[in-house]
């Protein structure tokens, strides 16, 4: 399921035209903080 809601979650930013890469990663990390309260590095 963790990564069907992902990839659903990037087909949305691909249609509001995040970029890949540093914006992906970005997105990411707040969503991986507000989830685990730790960075995806921290992880």
């Amino acid at each position: 399921m963790g990564q069907e809601t992902r990839n659903k979650l990037t087909d949305y930013w691909k249609e509001h035209e995040i970029k890949e890469g540093e914006e992906f990663a970005i997105l990411t990390n707040i969503i991986h903080s507000e989830w685990a309260e730790v960075t995806v590095q921290e992880h």
